[in-house]
């Protein structure tokens, strides 16, 4: 119970902190905390124009084709954090895309 710390590293090397309070995640980002588990996140890649949206689960309720991607992916890393508004140089496996974020909410998940 209660808030517990983690360190890890981030994509760039630098410590972070990660805080779990009753199963929701935190980031710790400046002197803000950021909810992690369950953001549901809408971006837009700036060349095609095309919206994408996912929400950051558990390694176990990770299912792509329904836009539920793992906190621990290359992608849910980069977009902890951020808000509407921000421009963002995602890093991926097969490159980079630029991205805008439209929109960051926090909604309930039905895991079906």
């Amino acid at each position: 119970e209660g808030i517990k710390s983690v360190g890890q590293d981030d994509e760039n090397g630098h410590k972070i902190e990660i805080l779990s309070d009753n199963g929701n995640l935190y980031k710790r980002l400046e002197d803000s905390y950021y909810r992690v588990y369950g953001s549901t996140v809408t971006i837009m890649d700036i060349d095609s124009e095309v919206e994408t949206t996912y929400t950051i689960v558990g390694i176990t309720e990770s299912d792509l084709s329904r836009g539920l991607i793992s906190i621990s992916t290359p992608i849910a890393k980069q977009l902890i954090g951020k808000k509407a508004g921000d421009e963002v140089i995602l890093t991926l496996p097969n490159g980079k895309s630029e991205i805008e974020v439209v929109e960051v909410k926090y909604q309930d998940i039905a895991f079906e």
